[in-house]
């Protein structure tokens, strides 16, 4: 499924946004994340998320053109949700040291981890798989769409066969953001 027949997708919080010939250009809310700890009352569920349903093995792959400014936190990537409890995401990111990473987050009964893997690049896109197998997860970019990178494989602790997929955008900062997703396709 390509940008051109979204009809499936849908919004979690859905932010302004505008429908170019060939992309969505995406203006992310102020002080907005997904990020869950309940051990210290942290529930930040206030992301962006394009989303279509999916059952049992999937692969999707996301490309966004990297913007030119992205502000400290600021993310544009890759999610997967069960519910608001159970989810995970892959993203580009920048850094306090005003680095940029490849930010990964798995999300377990509220409880969101993360790691990050600094990165260096010269392409304008930046395209995201994640892939699906009997309920193992492995989640890998590229600079290019041809050659990928994984990043990381997980299982999530609660079973379900029901995934929300898709694209997201979110942006912890009081600064303007936004983004170019350019591609959706789900196989």
């Amino acid at each position: 499924m390509r940008l051109e027949s979204i009809g499936n997708f849908d919004w979690e919080n859905e932010p302004d946004f505008n429908f170019c010939e060939d992309s969505i250009i995406i203006k992310s809310g102020k002080k907005t994340d997904y990020w869950q700890d309940i051990r210290h009352n942290i529930n930040k569920n206030s992301g962006h998320f394009f989303y279509t349903d999916k059952t049992n093995n999937f692969t999707i792959i996301v490309k966004w053109k990297i913007p030119e400014n992205i502000p400290e936190t600021a993310q544009f990537g890759i999610m997967s949700k069960i519910d608001s409890a159970d989810w995970c995401k892959m993203s580009l990111t920048k850094g306090k040291d005003n680095k940029t990473y490849i930010l990964s987050s798995v999300t377990n009964n509220n409880i969101s981890d993360f790691c990050k893997y600094n990165t260096i690049n010269q392409s304008p896109f930046i395209y995201y798989k994640m892939q699906v197998i009997d309920s193992i997860f492995s989640l890998s970019y590229s600079f290019d769409g041809t050659n990928f990178s994984l990043l990381r494989v997980f299982q999530f602790i609660k079973e379900s066969q029901a995934h929300k997929i898709g694209a997201y955008i979110c942006n912890p900062t009081e600064q303007d953001f936004k983004a170019v997703l350019e591609e959706i396709d789900v196989l």
